[in-house]
This record gives structure tokens, sequence and C-alpha cells, in this order.
């Protein structure tokens, strides 16, 4: 008869992944589409499990860019947003498998799409963004001149949030009298002249 220092590992082994809840990830690929022109287009991605844990997606391509933003209310804790703002270009997430929503969202000239995913192995989703205004055909164009985002992250959001201008307030003061290169509250180098 084996002794049991043989079995140990053997019995160890099969056991750990039901113990640990380890299981192979699922991959999530999407790409989103404006619906008319059915021509890619950047958007934020809001995915989160039946229980509310975030989830937040790279980008799938060389050329993409994903933006993960992950904040949290220093006043209220409850108070939360977390997404992740996509280039024009495939992106994918990898969840375990299980129950997930998914929003997916491009300013305020769209109409969200929300999809339940029951995830047990690998899916691919088409997203087709609908329109349900177009201001710049009119010749009124949409922009925020609130944003206190990095210039870096800006490159990437003010596609997905499709605003045509966007004033960016990297740096900022709390303190009265006190010059913006000196603030408390400063995201990166002021830039000179207008970022594209």
């Amino acid at each position: 008869m084996p002794s049991l220092r043989l079995w140990f590992p053997a019995i160890a082994g099969l056991l750990f992944p039901l113990v640990s809840g380890a299981a192979d990830p699922v991959s999530v690929r999407v790409t989103v589409l404006d619906g008319d022109s059915a021509q890619p287009v950047a958007a934020r991605l809001d995915l989160r499990n039946d229980a509310g844990k975030a989830f937040f997606f790279t980008s799938d391509s060389d050329q993409g860019q994903a933006v993960r933003y992950e904040k949290q209310n220093w006043i209220n804790a409850e108070s939360t947003e977390y997404h992740t703002t996509v280039s024009p270009h495939p992106c994918v997430a990898e969840v375990p498998a299980g129950t997930y929503q998914l929003t997916v969202q491009r300013g305020p000239h769209y109409f969200p799409e929300t999809r339940i995913l029951e995830l047990n192995g690998p899916v691919e989703l088409t997203i087709r963004l609908r329109r349900w205004a177009d201001p710049a055909a009119r010749d009124w164009f949409s922009g925020d001149t609130h944003l206190h985002r990095t210039i870096a992250d800006l490159k990437n959001v003010v596609l997905a949030e499709d605003l045509n201008v966007a004033l960016p307030l990297t740096n900022w003061v709390t303190i009265g009298a006190t010059p913006p290169a000196a603030g408390n509250k400063n995201l990166s180098e002021i830039p000179k002249g207008s970022i594209t």
C-alpha cells in the first residue's frame, strides 16, 4: 500500500482548483460601431458582475488605447465611478465565468446600450450605438470646460465622450492666492498651446 506521503500531492492537486475557486478566465472581446455608418468609434465601457464588481478592458489592437477610470468619492464610499474608455479599436476583458452587465456609452448624443452576458466561454460582441441627435450637422459643437484628467487620458476620453472641444483642468488650487503652477492638485506640467 502506497504511503500517505505519495497520495497527498495527487489529492491536493485535484482539490486545489475546487478549494481556491481558481478557473480559467473568459475573454470578452468588444468592437463598438456607429449604428449609421458601421465605422468603429471610441466609447466608454462599464462591465460589472452580478455582485456589482467592476472589470476593465484593455485594447486588443497595437494601435488602440484603453484608459481605466477607477474613482471612489472620499466623502461617500458608495459613490464610485468605474469604467474604461476605449479608442475605436477592438478591446478585451478577461473575467471569471459568470453573469455580467455591459453598458456601452458614447457621449450624450448616442443611446447607451446595455447587455446582460452569461459568460461560460469566450465571447465576441459587436455593439452598434444608435445616434439620437447630431448637433454638429447643424453647426452646434459639443464641449466640456471642466475636465480633471491628465492630458494623456484626455486624448482618449475626448473621443470616447464624442466631444469637439475640451478645456482640461490639469492644474488647480484649493488654497487662495496660490498660482496654478504651485497648486496642490497638479496632475501634470501645464502644456503650451493646443493639444490634439
